[in-house]
This record gives C-alpha cells, sequence and structure tokens, in this order.
C-alpha cells in the first residue's frame, strides 16, 4: 500500500511539473533545460528495469536413470528404490498398444516417451485443483510422507486442463493415451503448455520438450537420450546379481535441462514472486521423484539400512526387486 502512494504521488508530481513546462513551452530556457533531465530520468527507469531489475533466471541440469528388463521392457525396481509412479503406465502400454513397445533403441525412445509422461504426471499430481500449492514432504521410518494441496487463501485466476486436453497436449507422445494416472493440471489464465515428444533433431540426438508460457515466465523442460547400457549399473550391486544375470537388464539415462526466463517488463510486479514460487516448487517435485542425483542416495541409504536390520535380525524386509507387469493404480 506505501509503494503505490509514493508512486501515485510520483505520477501527480510529474504531471504536473510537466504541465508548467507546457504553460512556458514558448521558453527556449526551459525547454532545453528539461527535455536532457527528462532523457536521462526515462534512460535511469529503463536501465533499471532491464539491466538491474530483471528477476533471475532458474537454470538446472540433472541426469534421469530407468532400469527395466531387456526381454519386454518391463520395469525393474530394486526394493530400496523409491517407486516412480507413472512406472505403471508401461504395463498400461502393454495390455492397451503392445505395437508401442517395438523400437531400434531397445528401450531407449520408450523410456524417453515415459519420462515426458512422468514429469506431466508429476506436475498434475500436485497442481490438480490449484497452481498456487503448499506441499509438505517429510523423510521417515517408513519412506517419504507428503501432503499436497492449495494454499490456504489462494485466490488468483486459473484454468484447468482436463485429461481430455492433456491428451491432446501430449499427441505424438506414447504415453498420451494412458489412464492410468488420468492427469489434470490447474494452470494461471492465459498460460500456454506445449510438449514436443522425443525425436532426433539433426546431430544432436533424441530430444524433447515441455514448454509453458505466460506473460510472467517462460518454462522450457527439455529432455535428452544420453546413454544405454546392458546392465543394471550400481543397481546390480544392491539386487546381488551375477554378471550373467546382469546382462538381462538394461539401464538407459537421460539428461533433464531446465531454464525458467521471467518476464523483465514485470519483474517488480505484486504477482511474480508467486510466479517464482510456482516455477521453483514445480522444479523441486520433479527432481525429488526423477533427479538419480537424489534417487540413488535414498536407495544406498535404504539399502545400507536394510542390511544392517538384516544383521541384527530386528525385521523383516523385501527381497525381491520389484517387476511392473500389471497396473495397480485407480
Amino acid at each position: 500500500m506505501k509503494a503505490i502512494i509514493i508512486l501515485v504521488t510520483l505520477i501527480a508530481a510529474t504531471a504536473g511539473v510537466f504541465y508548467v513546462v507546457w504553460m512556458n513551452r514558448a521558453s527556449e530556457k526551459i525547454v532545453t533545460t528539461v527535455i536532457p533531465i527528462a532523457i536521462v530520468a526515462l534512460v535511469g527507469v529503463l536501465i533499471t528495469v532491464f539491466v538491474f531489475g530483471g528477476e533471475p533466471p532458474v537454470v538446472k541440469k540433472f541426469p534421469v536413470l530407468f532400469l527395466f528388463r531387456r526381454s519386454d521392457k518391463a520395469p525393474w525396481t530394486p526394493p530400496d528404490r523409491p517407486l516412480l509412479l507413472s512406472l505403471f503406465e508401461v504395463p498400461e502400454l502393454m495390455k492397451n498398444h503392445p505395437e508401442l513397445m517395438d523400437d531400434s533403441t531397445e528401450g531407449a525412445t520408450l523410456y524417453h516417451h515415459l519420462l515426458q509422461r512422468a514429469m506431466i504426471d508429476i506436475i498434475a499430481r500436485h497442481h490438480r485443483s490449484s497452481w498456487e500449492t503448499e506441499i509438505d514432504r517429510f523423510e521417515i521410518g517408513g519412506g517419504t510422507e507428503e501432503f499436497s494441496g492449495p494454499v490456504p487463501g489462494a485466490i488468483e485466476p486459473s484454468v484447468k486442463l482436463s485429461f481430455d486436453q492433456i491428451k491432446e497436449v501430449l499427441k505424438g507422445n506414447r504415453f498420451a493415451e494412458s489412464p492410468y494416472m488420468r492427469p489434470e493440471i490447474t494452470l494461471q489464465v492465459g498460460t500456454s503448455l506445449k510438449v514436443t515428444a522425443p525425436s532426433n533433431y539433426g546431430s544432436g540426438g533424441e530430444e524433447g520438450q515441455i514448454l509453458v508460457t505466460n506473460d510472467f515466465v517462460r518454462l522450457s523442460i527439455k529432455t535428452q537420450y544420453s546413454s544405454w547400457m546392458r546392465s543394471l549399473g550400481g543397481y546390480r550391486l544392491i539386487l546381488g546379481y551375477s554378471y550373467d544375470q546382469d546382462k538381462e537388464f538394461a539401464t538407459t539415462q537421460y539428461l533433464v535441462s531446465v531454464e525458467a526466463e521471467f518476464n523483465r517488463l514485470r519483474s517488480g510486479h505484486p504477482k511474480m514472486s508467486k510466479y517464482r514460487r510456482w516455477v521453483e516448487q514445480i522444479v523441486s517435485e520433479i527432481q525429488a521423484e526423477l533427479d538419480e542425483q537424489v534417487v540413488w542416495p535414498k536407495t544406498r541409504d535404504a539399502f545400507t539400512f536394510r542390511k544392517q536390520l538384516q544383521q541384527f535380525g530386528s525385521a523383516e524386509v523385501l527381497e525381491r526387486p520389484l517387476t511392473l507387469n500389471a497396473p495397480e493404480y485407480k
């Protein structure tokens, strides 16, 4: 309120000064004195807005990794690895569109499409009813517990994208029509969501993109195929598999590049902080579930803890990995 009063006072004072100049426009001395001062003031305002007043961008890069069985491309999850719900999209695809499971990349393209769908699922799960969301996550003995819902008193205008609308946005992605999680996303009025399915672009390899734009921010989430190997990598040791057993599986890895650029003309807008919080929240939630730099330490620590429990015989623990062959989420 104080800032508004100051701005109104300055505008009124400026208008008054220019009125006086206009009344004395026949005086060359007054006009030639005021014009340079006005130009300097305008240049100062523009420099402040475009150089010093810009909201700093959000830039992140992180790896994402998928494990699967080579024979049928079914997801393969060690007992200690956090379970990604979107993995159940794969058995849905097996059941409804088995022809989409095959490709010449031995599963690398398939899981690239899944990565893109997984990010949409994550955004939808946390922003189904409001784009102003409050999320609490707690790491407890039984794993991770999460609570999310609209921020109390959220009143900003919004529009909800239905499952059918998201299917249209995802058109070209192999998992576009999967009904497993039926995502719905609430966005700000005037926000555009565009998804470019993974495809080969020149010599840069296979890439895909999720692009969200509005008057305040341009959020780009690019995914790029990184590597494929006939092995479970470090997860082989957690599962205790031999080298021969390990060859029955594959690991495919991708690089996710996030860049959010904020509109400099609105850097000081009262709502800009809400939009920045929204962007940072989306990036944080995607990283929490997909970033291998987060997933691997959790898996390693859970594995170590489970082995300690076994050593002291204080609890029954899950020994077998999870193969996702049938949908369970409704």
